[in-house]
């Protein structure tokens, strides 16, 4: 779904190491948290199952090597929009927490 959606540009796995999985979870937790620049684009987090962390683009603008706070790339959902996109919580508001989770999973099926 989201491949079709928004083309692979938009979307990339990162498959985590065992060795890495099994060192001090605050910090890995603290690093998938923060943003990824790669290729001139700001990436982050939204999902993560077993050894995967999934991440989409957003439209926030970077310089290469900080994110320019304030300019955004029109025509690119910003990071909210597409959690809200994938899983309206106006539209949701009585959806329980793994309810949500159970559906990005099945949209994970064909990525």
């Amino acid at each position: 779904m989201f491949g079709r959606r928004f083309g692979s540009k938009h979307f990339f796995r990162l498959k985590l190491a065992k060795g890495v999985l099994n060192r001090n979870s605050d910090q890995l937790m603290n690093y998938i948290r923060r943003p990824l620049i790669l290729c001139g684009n700001v990436f982050r987090a939204f999902y993560a199952k077993e050894a995967n962390v999934f991440y989409v683009k957003t439209n926030e603008r970077t310089d290469g090597s900080t994110i320019l706070r304030g300019e955004t790339i029109e025509g690119v959902m910003s990071f909210l929009e597409f959690l809200d996109w994938h899983n309206p919580m106006a539209l949701n508001a009585d959806q329980v927490c793994h309810s949500c989770i159970r559906t990005k999973r099945l949209n994970f099926k064909y990525f």
